[in-house]
């Protein structure tokens, strides 16, 4: 058996290898993460499984750099960049909304527990509901950080709207 040690270039290697691997799975983990969930699952007497066509998605745009007097601009800055981001994927303006900026404070600890600043945050909610599912697909892929704005995604829920269009096959199975 080699020793690593013997030859540093194989630990190497093996390194750029399980770089590569990371990579791999960091870009195209959330693509199929997403594609998994466009299926529900209607129940009744009988069940059947249906894609998916409706979506609804809470993104929360942030800023919490402690500078309260540029914080609102920014926000506003990286609200029109979405806005503008949304419609040119091709969603129409009554498929997005955004909640105002709301205020609040992070504190930041010391190790022995006492706070050691509080850092003011503003944010804003921004609410997709659509039922163009091949366009959740787009924004998934939108940066995460935006000129010190972070971009958090809530949770993606897929909902079937159209049960009663599928309520007497059921009913005759």
């Amino acid at each position: 058996m080699i020793k690593l040690s013997e030859r540093p270039i194989m630990g190497y290697i093996l390194i750029a290898l399980g770089l590569i691997v990371i990579g791999f799975g960091i870009t195209f983990g959330p693509k199929n993460f997403v594609d998994a969930q466009k299926f529900v699952e209607v129940r009744g007497l009988a069940e059947r499984e249906v894609n998916s066509n409706y979506a609804r998605w809470d993104i929360t745009l942030a800023v919490n750099h402690g500078k309260k007097d540029l914080y609102h601009k920014q926000l506003e800055a990286a609200w029109k960049e979405m806005e503008s981001f949304l419609v040119s994927s091709g969603f129409v303006a009554t498929e997005f909304a955004r909640s105002r900026i709301s205020d609040s404070y992070e504190d930041e600890y010391e190790e022995n527990g006492k706070v050691r600043r509080r850092i003011p945050v503003a944010q804003i909610q921004v609410n997709i509901s659509t039922n163009k599912l091949n366009l959740i697909d787009a924004i998934v892929g939108w940066p995460k950080l935006r000129d010190g704005v972070e971009v958090k995604p809530g949770a993606l829920n897929f909902f079937y709207t159209q049960l009663n269009d599928i309520k007497p096959d059921m009913l005759r199975e």
